[in-house]
C-alpha cells in the first residue's frame, strides 16, 4: 500500500468556478485523472484481498494449533500394522511420497520423533545428492520421504513398501511412483497404501481408478495406453480440475466423476480389444 501511495500522481489542478467537461481536458490531464481513479479502486481491492488473506492465515493457524491431524494419525496407525514390523528389525524399507516440500518437512519431524531413521529426496537436490540419498536409504535408513523428484530415474527396488501420503491427480504420476519399486529385479510382493480424506477430490480419483479400471492391477505402462484412448486431448488432471470447478454441489460432482469413470472403463475395454488383436496377429505371423 505504501508503494501505491508513493507512486500516485499529484492531484490534478483545479479549475475553479467551472464545471469540467471531458472536452475541456487535455490528454495528459485526462490520463492523470483516469490513473487516480484506477489507483483508488485497485487500492480498495488490495485492502480487501489483504483482509481476506489475513483471515485465511488466522484460520490456518487455528487449525495448526488446535485441530487433530487425522491423516498423520492414520499414518502412525498404519506404521503399527504387522506389514510394517519388518522396518524395526532392518529387513524392510518404506518409501513415502508427498506432493509438497512443506509436507515432507512436517512428516520428517514426526517420523523422527516416532523413532524412525529417515532420508529425503526432493527437487532441490542435484543428481549426486539424490544418488547419495538413495545409497543411504539402501544401507542405513528405514524410511525415505520423497516428492516427485524420486518418481523418475531412481531405482529403489530394494524397497517393497510404499505409502502415497498425497495423491497426484494424474494417474501417470501414480504409476511412475509405483515403478520406482515395482520393477524387474523386485523379489518381494509390492504393497502400496494410498492416503486420502473421505469425500475429497483425491478420494474420487482413487475410486474411479481402482473401481472402474483396477489401475493397481495393471502392468506398468498400460495406464498410458488407456488414457490415450479417452475421447479428449486434455490431460487427465485438467479434466479433474474442470469437473471440480464446474460441479460445486456434492451430488453433481459425484455424478460427474462417475461419468468420467465410465469413460475410463470404455477406454480400458478398447485397449484390451486392441491388445488381444495385436497378440493374435503376432501369433498368426510367427506361428506361436
Amino acid at each position: 500500500m505504501e508503494l501505491l501511495q508513493r507512486g500516485a500522481a499529484p492531484p490534478a489542478p483545479a479549475l475553479a468556478g467551472r464545471v469540467l467537461d471531458e472536452d475541456d481536458l487535455d490528454d495528459e490531464l485526462r490520463d492523470r485523472l483516469v490513473d487516480e481513479v484506477s489507483a483508488a479502486v485497485e487500492l480498495d481491492q488490495l485492502r480487501s484481498e489483504i483482509a481476506a488473506l489475513q483471515e485465511l492465515l488466522a484460520q490456518a493457524k487455528r487449525v495448526r494449533d488446535h485441530a487433530r491431524d487425522s491423516k498423520l494419525a492414520a499414518l502412525r496407525a498404519c506404521l503399527e500394522k504387522a506389514e510394517f514390523k519388518e522396518l524395526s528389525d532392518g529387513r524392510g524399507k518404506l518409501l513415502i511420497f508427498t506432493e509438497h516440500r512443506d509436507t515432507l518437512t512436517y512428516l520428517c519431524e514426526h517420523l523422527q520423533n516416532w523413532g524412525f531413521s529417515i532420508v529425503v529426496i526432493h527437487g532441490g537436490m542435484n543428481p549426486h545428492e539424490r544418488k547419495r540419498a538413495q545409497d543411504q536409504f539402501r544401507s542405513a535408513c528405514q524410511i525415505c520421504v520423497a516428492t516427485e523428484a524420486a518418481g523418475e530415474g531412481i531405482n529403489l527396488q530394494f524397497c517393497h513398501l510404499m505409502i502415497n501420503y498425497d495423491l497426484p491427480w494424474n494417474p501417470m504420476e501414480i504409476e511412475q511412483r509405483i515403478g520406482r519399486i515395482h520393477r524387474i529385479g523386485q523379489d518381494q510382493p509390492v504393497q502400496v497404501y494410498n492416503f486420502c480424506a473421505g469425500g475429497s477430490i483425491e478420494d474420487r480419483i482413487l475410486d474411479i481408478l481402482d473401481r472402474k479400471i483396477n489401475m493397481f492391477e495393471l502392468v506398468i505402462g498400460e495406464i498410458d495406453m488407456i488414457l490415450g484412448r479417452l475421447t479428449t486431448e486434455k490431460e487427465f488432471s485438467d479434466l479433474v480440475f474442470e469437473l471440480w470447478l464446474e460441479h460445486t454441489d456434492e451430488a453433481q460432482q459425484a455424478k460427474a466423476f462417475d461419468a468420467l469413470g465410465t469413460q475410463l472403463k470404455r477406454a480400458r475395454t478398447a485397449y484390451e480389444k486392441s491388445k488381444d488383436l495385436d497378440e493374435k496377429l503376432f501369433q498368426d505371423d510367427f506361428g506361436t
